[in-house]
């Protein structure tokens, strides 16, 4: 390779050399003008040499004054160069000939260090580079150390760092910070450093953006998340008078946020906000109390209460305004006509499709659940937990997205367990049973949706000596079934909804047991009779009850959807059973009877179908964890079966919505002894599943 000066100073040497020597002076002269044009114009090739630092590097900006960015909620954010070094590059080579290999271009690589906002936050979501995502994972901050390197492919190296208070410095950053006091480890800031990773062909550092979730609680409670990614409002605003405005923590009434704030979690409202141009703090409260329609009010105590606006008051008890308690007269303006507004513009946000979430089970301490219930966004689940050993009945509200117990009540007055439950508009009615003397009894408790300590109203049939069957509703009406085959004492009881009064109650004979119900035209009841398998329905205006026997397996469960009733059941000692019956018939027809050799009485007490198959959960006699199975539509063939873990067992808590069955069951045994938990399979495979439905 010749450089211009070379090339040059052999043409003009070599036609001096000629002029005086002839062609000896030619070759001469023309030598010594080339190594004299080296000297004036030494070689320089025509791209960069591999290997050394890069000089001239490209960056974006970085302002210097700007405020730090902050976070409630989960947000995307543009970060902040901090620092840069060690750049190098490598050569990229590619043959020109059968031995050669000549340099075409570069890729280059450096160290830098992006702040992202004020820590500590919870979790870092994504890594976008120039806008396009180059990595997508949760990563939750750490117990300790504040820090965690993760590896993205073809990139490199990146330590990621939550804001804590004890985060370290990077010893990597020497020979980049060029005054090492400064490596302070940055705490109390969240942010990233990319060690030696690839630029690409192009010697620019590109512009980093992070997807970030910060919490803040209000004190150490545990209702700060919403619906899994937004915060708590009344956390929100807590946290800005706090820690933004400075406000002393006596100035607030920490009950009343708390108690705002647990409303608000069970009514799945949450919120997101970023603090990057600061706006005066009242701007951004005002904005939420838009949100959640809320006030603040300066109590008698000196302190700001929370109050939202609900119609959660009695109106009649409201004091009355009049013209006798007016200091002076009102004033009043009318606006004329061309003031006046005459249209209104919305605009709204819609979220479309499934919801993916990071739960798929969630364990509950002292929880027995032995039926759950499905009302969106909420699941009711209710069994038994333990008061000094002795079994109570216990029910739970749980949030749908977080799968966290938002609302939960033991009664610890009674000895016994709920057994099923059913949700409405107007409340929760749970079916239970309960040990008095020597003898069983059933009875149904109506407890409030919002508060599930308050009980509206309870019933217990006046027989005794019997066990809870199954509860199902209607518009107007609750319909209990209760009943015990040894003693020959069962029935049904039709109880208004409001008041909790019965409009019948029939006692049935001979010996049988009521093992499910569904609430169709006629009062749908599933019943052992005898070891006998018994349809029957039953009269909702008069209580009349017409049986109708099958001889396929005995009956442990019934449920019923449209026009048909799934029974699951057993085969003493020997298998398992699962029946489909159109009861929109008269008389009621069997459609089909799937049976299965198992060698030992296995209990299915939860059945139901829909368009894409048939699902069944249950126990065996000699199992040690529950079974869930999935059966084709036509009832011919298992598609598929799963088994609990060990020690897991299952009663009637089985429900789906959408693509999602979710199932509540208990541990006796383990690890996991004494608690209940609810997990979320797929329709499809049976496996755990994030999604919703």
């Amino acid at each position: 390779m010749s450089s211009i000066g070379q090339w040059v100073g052999t043409v003009l040497g070599g036609l001096v050399g000629f002029l005086i020597g002839g062609w000896t002076g030619l070759f001469y002269g023309a030598v010594i003008g080339y190594t004299i044009g080296g000297y004036i114009s030494p070689i320089k090739p025509d791209v960069k040499q591999t290997g050394g630092p890069i000089h001239g590097i490209q960056f974006n900006s970085n302002t210097i004054g700007v405020p730090i960015p902050d976070v409630i909620g989960t947000t995307k954010i543009s970060g902040q160069l901090l620092f840069f070094g060690k750049e190098f590059r490598k050569a990229i080579k590619e043959k020109v000939g059968k031995r050669k290999k000549a340099v075409v271009g570069y890729k280059y690589y450096c160290s830098w260090g992006v702040g992202i906002c004020m820590g500590p936050v919870d979790s870092i979501y994504t890594i976008f580079e120039d806008q396009e995502p180059i990595w997508s994972e949760e990563i939750t901050r750490p117990t300790s150390g504040g820090e965690v390197t993760i590896y993205i492919e073809d990139f490199g190296n990146v330590t990621l760092y939550f804001g804590t208070d004890d985060q370290m410095p990077n010893p990597k950053l020497e020979g980049i910070i060029p005054d090492l006091s400064l490596n302070t480890g940055y705490r109390h800031l969240c942010w990233a450093f990319f060690d030696a990773c690839y630029l690409g062909e192009t010697n620019r550092i590109p512009s980093m953006s992070f997807i970030v979730k910060k919490t803040p609680p209000l004190f150490s409670n545990g209702n700060k998340e919403i619906a899994v990614f937004d915060a708590n409002p009344m956390h929100a605003i807590w946290y800005i008078l706090v820690n933004k405005v400075g406000l002393p923590e006596e100035w607030l009434d920490s009950n009343d946020f708390l108690n705002t704030a647990e409303k608000l979690l069970s009514e799945v409202r949450g919120i997101s906000i970023l603090f990057s141009n600061y706006q005066p703090a009242m701007d951004y409260i005002e904005a939420i109390n838009e949100h959640i329609d809320n006030i603040f009010y300066l109590g008698s105590d000196g302190k700001l209460h929370p109050k939202l606006i609900r119609y959660d008051y009695e109106p009649n008890n409201l004091p009355m305004l009049d013209e006798s308690i007016l200091i002076e007269e009102p004033s009043f303006s009318r606006r004329a006509w061309i003031d006046t507004i005459n249209e209104v513009k919305v605009q709204y946000s819609e979220i479309l499709g499934e919801r993916e979430l990071p739960w798929t089970y969630k364990l509950y301490d002292n929880f027995h659940i032995f039926d759950i219930y499905l009302d969106f966004p909420y699941i009711y689940a209710c069994g038994r937990g333990y008061d000094a050993g002795i079994s109570r009945p216990k029910v739970g509200k749980i949030n749908i997205y977080s799968g966290q117990m938002v609302d939960v009540y033991m009664d610890t007055t009674k000895k016994g367990y709920y057994k099923n439950l059913y949700v409405d508009d107007q409340g929760v009615y749970i079916i239970g049973g309960q040990t008095v003397g020597s003898v069983q009894q059933s009875f149904v408790h109506k407890r409030k949706k919002d508060n599930l300590n308050d009980l509206l109203w309870s019933y217990a049939p006046s027989a005794t000596g019997h066990e809870p069957a199954d509860i199902v509703g209607d518009d107007n009406y609750i319909y209990m079934g209760y009943g015990r085959l040894y003693n020959q004492t069962c029935g049904i009881a039709k109880l208004n909804k409001t008041a909790g009064t019965v409009a019948w109650h029939k006692t049935i004979q001979p010996a049988t047991a009521i093992r499910g119900m569904y609430s169709h035209i006629y009062l749908i009841l599933a019943k052992e009779h005898g070891g006998v398998n018994v349809i029957s329905q039953a009269n909702k205006i008069t209580g009349g009850v017409t049986d109708y026997t099958f001889t396929t397996g005995w009956p442990a469960g019934g449920r019923g959807k449209g026009n048909y009733f799934w029974v699951g059941g057993f085969r003493f000692t020997i298998g398992r059973t699962i029946v489909k019956y159109d009861i929109s018939k008269t008389p009621i027809e069997k459609i089909w009877a799937w049976e299965e050799q198992y060698g030992t009485t296995f209990y299915f007490r939860r059945a139901f179908g829909d368009d894409n198959g048939v699902y069944a959960m249950g126990l065996g006699d000699f199992e040690t964890s529950g079974r869930i199975i999935k059966l084709n539509t036509a009832g011919t063939q298992k598609l598929w079966e799963k088994t609990l873990d060990t020690y897991e067992f299952c009663f009637e808590g089985l429900a789906e919505l959408g693509g999602v069955l979710y199932i509540g069951s208990y541990f006796v045994g383990g690890e996991h002894d004494g608690k209940g938990r609810i997990h979320k399979r797929n329709k499809a495979d049976g496996e755990l599943t994030g999604k919703v439905q």
